[in-house]
């Protein structure tokens, strides 16, 4: 995402998609305590005090079966937008289709602003660079549709153009942009349904330079970028979920201001989420999961130029994929996603209940979650002032939000 924000939401894993495309919006004002900046480092395998309670109400939805709120960006307090989609399934046919959604928070509600009347329609990501200029991208048509650009203008939201690679066919969509400003945006994103043979190429990389989207050429496996994030015009970073492997191991790429260029990560993290965050050059982070023992929450920073491996808190029987990651500065930051639940006493071992953990500035400590007990969270974004929104969705249908509490 930009500078103050972090969205994304498209490419989802096979367990979370299975639970349905349903909504959570989620407004987090964090609060840490004394005792918080003295917390021992957390140990993956353990069960640490939480480090704030997230408080879920009801957002307003369409009519209807399932809404799905897929990204978040907030400029300040009293601005956040967050981007979905509603979908329909029709009767005999059970045909569904899909109306993109904007949402807008005021600083005390969340408010339906728009509904396109664009057919086939999602929407997954969204950046914000100003009170002024925000970028929404998704997807139009489906499956074989195309990439989905819309412009915020501080009044209203109008398409822009998103090229689809001439030998792409059909099935382009986009998952994640950046905003630097209204004339420095990246988007990337790639096939939208299932999993390509090796050898085909996948990778959708655009650069908006004040007037449209045009494409550029990657470096990379071919696969699929999952997320962006700039921490300047030339400190960019992707992440991708390469294709043609048994795993779902993925890789970053960088931006130095000229050309993208690979890199590796300390940790070979599964899943394919690739969350990326980066305000600044020391608030870059990378979130995801790896198996060891259960699929546990992972963590890489950027420190000092290079990505280190930080130890993340786990729950008891852990089976986490992390989703969405942001910062409100170095000590104060957000992880979110799901866990899938599992181990004694659990009944349907296919449901997921929506996870969180906060950073604060030593160590990853998990937050509780009240009034959402089960869905996923795949999507948050922080203001430098402090307030934080996360998006994702709940199993039972009902768009909600809710708000961060400190403990103690």
């Amino acid at each position: 995402m930009e500078p103050a924000t972090s969205q994304r939401g498209l490419y989802r894993s096979p367990r979370a998609a299975a639970i349905g495309a349903l909504a959570l919006s989620l407004a987090v004002a964090s609060a840490q305590n004394a005792t918080a900046q003295q917390a021992p480092a957390a140990v993956p395998g353990t069960s640490p005090a939480a480090a704030s309670e997230l408080l879920a109400t009801t957002l307003p939805k369409t009519a209807a079966q399932i809404t799905g709120v897929g990204g978040v960006s907030c400029i300040s307090a009293t601005l956040c937008f967050a981007v979905g989609d509603a979908t329909v399934t029709h009767g005999r046919t059970q045909l569904t289709s899909n109306t993109a959604l904007i949402w807008r928070y005021n600083g005390h509600a969340w408010r339906l602003s728009d509904r396109l009347r664009m057919r086939q329609s999602a929407l997954v990501s969204i950046s914000c660079s100003s009170a002024s200029f925000c970028l929404a991208v998704g997807r139009v048509g489906n499956p074989s549709g195309h990439a989905l650009a819309l412009r915020w203008n501080g009044r209203s939201w109008s398409p822009i153009g998103a090229p689809s690679p001439p030998s792409s066919g059909n099935g382009d969509a986009l998952g994640s942009g950046a905003c630097l400003s209204h004339a420095d945006c990246w988007a990337v994103g790639g096939k939208n349904l299932g999993e390509s043979a090796a050898g085909t190429h996948n990778t959708l990389l655009e650069h908006r330079n004040g007037r449209r989207l045009v494409l550029v050429s990657a470096t990379g496996t071919g696969g699929s970028l999952v997320d962006v994030a700039c921490a300047g015009a030339d400190a960019c970073w992707a992440t991708e979920r390469p294709i043609g492997r048994s795993s779902a191991t993925y890789e970053i790429a960088n931006f130095n201001g000229r050309r993208w260029a690979p890199e590796r990560l300390p940790i070979a993290m599964s899943g394919g989420e690739g969350a990326i965050s980066c305000a600044t050059l020391t608030t870059c982070w990378i979130v995801g999961d790896r198996n060891s023992g259960g699929l546990r929450p992972a963590a890489v920073h950027l420190i000092d130029g290079t990505w280190q491996s930080v130890p993340m808190a786990s729950p008891q029987h852990p089976d986490v994929t992390l989703q969405g990651i942001a910062c409100v500065s170095e000590r104060d930051c957000w992880a979110v996603g799901s866990n899938e639940l599992v181990g004694p006493g659990i009944a349907n071992p296919s449901e997921a209940a929506p996870f969180a953990e906060e950073w604060d500035g030593t160590s990853w400590r998990m937050a509780k979650i009240a009034g959402a007990a089960r869905g996923f969270l795949v999507a948050v974004s922080c203001t430098s002032a402090g307030l934080c929104a996360a998006g994702g969705q709940s199993l039972a249908g009902d768009p909600l939000a809710a708000i961060a509490t400190p403990l103690g």
